[in-house]
C-alpha cells in the first residue's frame, strides 16, 4: 500500500493529495515557523475535528489505523501545549515537543508543521513547499491466529522499501513489549528479489522464532502502523518442555529441579510450583520473586501480588503460586537484587526465567494425547522391554527423543565412573579415559540446551536435551553425532536400532 501524500506551496489553498487538486485553507508562515490549518487532519482522513465550547480547545481523534502517538488531542487557541481530556478535565501532555503556540486567523485554527510528527506523519519543507506523507493501513494480515505444535515458527512479511524497518514485538509478561530478536530467540532474512509493482518496491523479510505453549501475542510493526497475530502452540507432553530462560546468560546464574516444568498445566486453584538453585555470588539479597501475569485482551499483563521466595544457606529456594482463575498465564522468574546499572538505584530485580500455565477451570482434566509406542534396540537388546524406566517418544517437533544412559552402557568404551552429573547445573558430562591415562573425548549436555559440546566444539541441536522422569534424553540424530554410533530408524516397526559401529 502506497503512503498518502499531501503537498501544499505558502499561501495557496490549492492543494495536491494523494495526485488529486483540492480547495483548503492555506500554509501559513508565522515568526519563522510552518502552520496548517487543523481541518487538514480532517480533509485528509487522518482525524475527524470539532470545537468544543466548554472546555475552549478544539478536538482532533485520530483514526485508529493511524499511527498517531494518542487516540486524540485537545488544542487551545495560543497554547503551546496538547492536552487529553480525562475524568471531565484537561490534563497537558508533558512530553511532546517542541510546539509552538497555535493560533486563529480568518476563522482557522492553525497549528505548528511540527506536530505532525507526533501524529504519524513525516513533513519535508523544501523550495516553499511542504509535503506531508503518511499511511493509514501499512501491515493487511492475512489471518490474526494460527496453531502449531512446534516450538518454533517462521512467517513472513512482505511490506514496500519505503516504510523502512519491520519489527515484531512480543507481549513477554514483564507489562510491556519486548522484540523477539531479544527475547524470543528470533532471527531475520531477507527472501528473494525485490518485488517492483509500478513505482513501488517490496521486500519480502522472513521471520522465525520460538513461541511459548498456550498464547505467544506479537506486533507487526512499522514507522507508520501495524497489526496483531496471535499464535497459539498446543503440548502434547507438558513434562518434555523446559523453564524458559530470558536470556542464554541467565543459564549460568540460575537452576532448576527437574519437577520444575516450564509448561504447567493445571485446574484453577490449584499451584505452580518453582524449585532451584542460585549459582552466581553476584547477588545484593537472598530471595527471588514470582510476579504473574494473565493474557488478556491480546498482551499479558500483571495479575495478583508478587511473592517472594528466600534463599537458604545453599541459595536454593522454592515454592507455589495458587492460580484461581481459567486462562493462560506466565509465571515470571525475577532475579534477587543484582546491578543493573543507574546512579540512584544500581541494584534491582531483572527476568530470569518463566513458566508458562495453563489453567482449566475446576473439576475438568487435562485430556493426554497417546504417544507413539517406539521401540530401542541397541546392539540387539531392546532396551524399552527390558527396563520400563526407558521410553522413545516423538517431541512436539517430531523429533526421536532417546534416553543417554541405556546407549551409554552398552558401549563397552564407556564405564560408569566415565560419566558425571551435575543436579544443580542439570549437566551431563561424559569423559571416557583411554590407555593413556587422558580422556578419549569430552561430551558435555545441560537439560534445556539446543547443543553440546565435544571436545569443546559446540554441536547444534534441532530439539533441546530434556530430563524426563529422571532420565536425560536428547535428539536421535544428535546422540549418533555425539558417539559415533551407526544409528537406524524404522519407521514401519517404529523402533530405533543402535550399534556401535563395527557391530
Amino acid at each position: 500500500m502506497r503512503p498518502h501524500e499531501l503537498t501544499a506551496k505558502l499561501s495557496q489553498r490549492s492543494l495536491n493529495l494523494d495526485g488529486k487538486t483540492i480547495q483548503a485553507a492555506p500554509l501559513v508562515m508565522k515568526n519563522d515557523r510552518l502552520y496548517f490549518p487543523l481541518k487538514w487532519l480532517e480533509t485528509t482522513g487522518m482525524a475527524t475535528t470539532h470545537w468544543d465550547a466548554k472546555t475552549g480547545t478544539a478536538w482532533a481523534d485520530f483514526r485508529s489505523e493511524n499511527a498517531s502517538y494518542f487516540s486524540g488531542v485537545r488544542i487551545k487557541p495560543g497554547d503551546a501545549k496538547l492536552y487529553t481530556y480525562y475524568n471531565n478535565k484537561l490534563e497537558a501532555i508533558e512530553d511532546v515537543g517542541p510546539y509552538a503556540p497555535s493560533f486563529t486567523q480568518n476563522g482557522q485554527l492553525y497549528i505548528h508543521a511540527a506536530l505532525l510528527r507526533w501524529i504519524g506523519a513525516e513533513y519535508v519543507w523544501s523550495n516553499n513547499e511542504l509535503r506531508i506523507t503518511w499511511s493509514d493501513k501499512v501491515v493487511a494480515m492475512q489471518r490474526d491466529s494460527f496453531t502449531t505444535t512446534s516450538d518454533k515458527v517462521t512467517f513472513s512479511v512482505l511490506a514496500q522499501k519505503e516504510f523502512g524497518r519491520i519489527d515484531i514485538m512480543n507481549s513477554d509478561g514483564t507489562g510491556g513489549w519486548g522484540n523477539v530478536m531479544d527475547n524470543l530467540n528470533g532471527t531475520e532474512r531477507t527472501v528473494g528479489e525485490p518485488i517492483t509493482v509500478g513505482n513501488r518496491t517490496f521486500i519480502r523479510t522472513e521471520y522465525t522464532m520460538d513461541v511459548r505453549p498456550g498464547k505467544t501475542p506479537l506486533q507487526i510493526l512499522s514507522q507508520y502502523g501495524g497489526g496483531s497475530l496471535v499464535i497459539h502452540r498446543d503440548v502434547t507432553d507438558p513434562s518434555s518442555v523446559p523453564v524458559r530462560y530470558h536470556s542464554s546468560p541467565i543459564e549460568k546464574d540460575v537452576s532448576f529441579t527437574p519437577d520444575t516444568k516450564g509448561y504447567q498445566r493445571i485446574q484453577a486453584g490449584e499451584a505452580v510450583t518453582v524449585a532451584g538453585t542460585v549459582t552466581t555470588s553476584d547477588i545484593q539479597s537472598n530471595a527471588m520473586t514470582l510476579q504473574l501475569a494473565k493474557y488478556q485482551d491480546g498482551e499479558y499483563r500483571y495479575v495478583g501480588a508478587k511473592q517472594t521466595l528466600p534463599l537458604d544457606d545453599k541459595q536454593q529456594f522454592q515454592g507455589s503460586l495458587t492460580i484461581d482463575e481459567p486462562g493462560y498465564y506466565i509465571v515470571n522468574i525475577l532475579s534477587p537484587a543484582v546491578f543493573v546499572g543507574g546512579m540512584t538505584s544500581p541494584y534491582g530485580a531483572v527476568k530470569w526465567a518463566e513458566i508458562t500455565v495453563e489453567v482449566l477451570p475446576k473439576g475438568t482434566s487435562p485430556q493426554p494425547q497417546p504417544q507413539p509406542a517406539i521401540g530401542l534396540v541397541i546392539n540387539g537388546i531392546n532396551y524399552v522391554d527390558a527396563d520400563s524406566r526407558y521410553s522413545i517418544y516423538l517431541n512436539e517437533q517430531q523429533r526421536v527423543m532417546v534416553p543417554i544412559r541405556p546407549i551409554l552402557q552398552a558401549l563397552p568404551a564407556i564405564k560408569e565412573e566415565d560419566l558425571s552429573w551435575n543436579a544443580a547445573n542439570q549437566q551431563l558430562t561424559i569423559a571416557p579415559v583411554g590407555e593413556d591415562g587422558t580422556a578419549a573425548f569430552v561430551f558435555k549436555l545441560k537439560v534445556g540446551d539446543r547443543h553440546f559440546t565435544l571436545n569443546g566444539e559446540r554441536k547444534e541441536m534441532d530439539s533441546p536435551a530434556v530430563n524426563k522422569n529422571g532420565s536425560i534424553y536428547m535428539p536421535l540424530r544428535a546422540v549418533a553425532e555425539a558417539l559415533d554410533l551407526n544409528v537406524k530408524w524404522d519407521a514401519a516397526a517404529k523402533t530405533v536400532d543402535v550399534r556401535a559401529k563395527g557391530k
